[in-house]
């Protein structure tokens, strides 16, 4: 109840800005979020919240650059946030411990290592190449804006909700969110973003492996 009514909120607080027009497909994704719920299947509940994200990228091309040091610096950033979940990569890596880990079906796995990693890429060409860039002109606290959406839209659809992983989603797009401002390009932070939800996806791959 009260997920959904902060969401109520915050959507209506986007809708009544000037900059309400930005904000109208993340305000889909996010009321999606509740219709999705209605469906059984986690797939299509997906499917329909990213829809309205990839609709708002098909509008407006993102900036795509790359260079070396762009590679390397998310490559460090991406790293230096897998510290905060040290403890789980332990788990992860420790043989000893993986045996005791629930199995999982190898259509699971692939299913969601297709997610985690196309995820990445519409969430960080919609929230860096689609609505930071369009909010760029107010500086250091369109990068905190953006991620506080990120990180809402992630607490509200998740259930149980973990605070250290919403503040660890909150630091990877404020770091990401640093790196589009100073570079213009989603390159960059699609690949820490890809570095950060890594970690699942072995996770998954030795349980679908025992």
């Amino acid at each position: 109840m009260i997920r959904k009514l902060s969401s109520i909120i915050v959507a209506g607080v986007l809708l009544s800005c000037n900059c309400r027009f930005i904000f109208l497909p993340y305000v889909a994704a996010l009321l999606s979020i509740w219709g999705g719920k209605l469906l059984s299947r986690k797939l299509w509940r997906r499917t329909l919240v990213y829809f309205p994200l990839v609709l708002a990228i098909a509008v407006d091309r993102p900036h795509f650059s790359i260079n070396v040091w762009e590679i390397v610096l998310s490559t460090l950033v991406g790293f230096f946030l897998l510290l905060l979940f040290i403890k789980e990569l332990k788990v992860i890596f420790s043989k000893t411990v993986r045996e005791f880990l629930p199995e999982v079906r190898p259509g699971l796995f692939y299913q969601e290592a297709v997610f985690i990693y196309s995820s990445a890429v519409i969430e960080e060409i919609f929230f860096k190449g689609f609505m930071l860039y369009r909010l760029s002109h107010f500086g250091m606290l369109s990068i905190v804006a953006v991620s506080f959406l990120f990180t809402f839209l992630h607490w509200i659809n998740t259930d149980p909700a973990r605070v250290k992983d919403h503040i660890a989603q909150f630091v990877m797009m404020f770091c990401t969110g640093l790196l589009f401002y100073f570079t213009n390009s989603v390159i960059g932070c699609i690949l820490c973003h890809c570095i950060y939800g890594t970690p699942y996806a072995v996770k998954l791959y030795f349980q679908a492996k025992k």
